[in-house]
């Protein structure tokens, strides 16, 4: 199984080498550990992939946090990073990035790998404070300030 992924997701193969990104850390698991396939799209974007090495019709899997909660304990994250200031908003309000208020839209679109890119050196830091800025772009945290 690793191998195939591996003969076309070349970079993807390769950052299990680099002990800089998540996959480095997590190089013991293999790939459909975290891609897994439930509503079957991974398997059918795959299924001709000899004939065409580029499916179309899946771009990016989604890795549900499902697959990171398995080993690590949300309760436990939490608090490891209670103390940390790095989703400060430009009112000084700081909100812990592993215990964010559990609203809607916050459950609809921010899972572990929207800041923990697995296969790449960006910063988690940096991509944490970008994946707010998606939503709250005034950089307020509060809610009810802006809408």
């Amino acid at each position: 199984m690793e191998s195939e992924c591996g003969s076309c997701h070349v970079k993807e193969s390769e950052s299990a080498q680099d002990p800089s990104t998540p996959h480095g850390i997590h190089s013991a698991l293999a790939c459909n550990s975290c891609h897994i396939d439930e509503d079957g799209k991974l398997g059918k974007a795959h299924e001709d992939y000899k004939d065409d090495p580029l499916p179309e019709a899946l771009k990016i899997t989604k890795v549900s946090s499902d697959a990171c909660t398995g080993c690590h304990d949300t309760v436990e994250l939490a608090a490891k990073t209670a103390s940390t200031g790095v989703l400060t908003d430009e009112n000084g309000l700081t909100v812990n990035p592993h215990d964010i208020p559990e609203t809607e839209n916050h459950e609809s679109s921010v899972f572990c790998s929207s800041c923990h890119k697995m296969h790449s050196e960006s910063s988690v830091v940096d991509t944490a404070q970008s994946v707010c800025l998606n939503c709250h772009h005034e950089n307020v945290y509060e809610c009810g300030t802006c809408h």
